[in-house]
């Protein structure tokens, strides 16, 4: 063997030697951390073509470390980089009302009122009248609910707030009012009141109203507005939210 030939060889055993050494230094690394993965021998990293791939898809929202650019007073602009991503809300999946049911509102405040009455009774009209105008409420507010709810079946969408609307339903009651169907849950609790003639209902009564009102109805309202937007504005504008 020649000198040049015994040199080449020490020179390759020495570069492999050095190769293993370095792979063991960083699975012992790795080890200490309880960190095992699996040992792929490929092509060495390329700091350069990271830096490029980074500065054209990344550098745009996320800085160096993963975290979103920060603005002018140090707040994230952009979330922070993962391996799950979060999806706008679909509109035809979304609700009006995740939350806040209507008819648990109703049922919480009429079951109140009886708890009220039953400890401190209250009435409020002539006994004569109590029967008859009662009466007369609960059988209107039946008809109206059932005309309504039989409406939004003939349409093929869903009456409860937590299910996504297919359709804006504008014949029937719904030429008049754009909740009658509340309209229907007030007047059967107003009928109930005089009924039983309890003074208690009617205030429960007007707490109902005011979170129908002010909660709930606002909320369908962006939702709709959002999902079928100029068909709701325009049934919006020629149609009073209630009578």
């Amino acid at each position: 063997m020649t000198a040049e030939r015994c040199r080449a060889s020490q020179y390759a055993l020495a570069a492999r030697g050095s190769q293993a050494n370095s792979i063991r230094v960083r699975l012992a690394t790795l080890g200490s951390f309880g960190k095992w993965p699996r040992v792929r021998l490929s092509r060495p990293a390329d700091p350069q073509r990271g830096e490029s791939v980074y500065a054209m898809k990344c550098a745009a929202c996320h800085g160096p470390d993963g975290q979103g650019r920060r603005g002018a007073n140090g707040e994230y602009l952009f979330p922070a980089l993962s391996s799950t991503s979060q999806q706008p809300p679909d509109a035809t999946t979304a609700v009006a009302n995740p939350v806040i049911r209507p008819p648990l509102v109703v049922v919480v405040a009429l079951l109140s009122g009886v708890v009220l009455n039953v400890v401190w009774p209250l009435p409020f009209v002539p006994h004569a009248l109590r029967l008859p105008v009662g009466c007369l409420l609960v059988v209107m507010a039946v008809v109206l609910f059932s005309y309504s709810v039989r409406r939004f079946r003939i349409a093929g969408t869903p009456v409860p707030g937590n299910q996504p609307a297919t359709a804006i339903v504008h014949t029937g009651p719904y030429r008049f009012s754009r909740n009658p169907i509340y309209l229907g849950f007030f007047t059967l609790r107003l009928g109930l009141a005089i009924w039983v003639n309890s003074l208690w209902l009617v205030a429960t009564l007007v707490a109902t109203v005011a979170i129908i009102a002010r909660v709930v109805v606002p909320r369908e309202e962006q939702y709709l507005t959002g999902r079928f937007g100029s068909e709701y504005l325009e049934y919006k504008a020629s149609v009073r939210r209630w009578l």
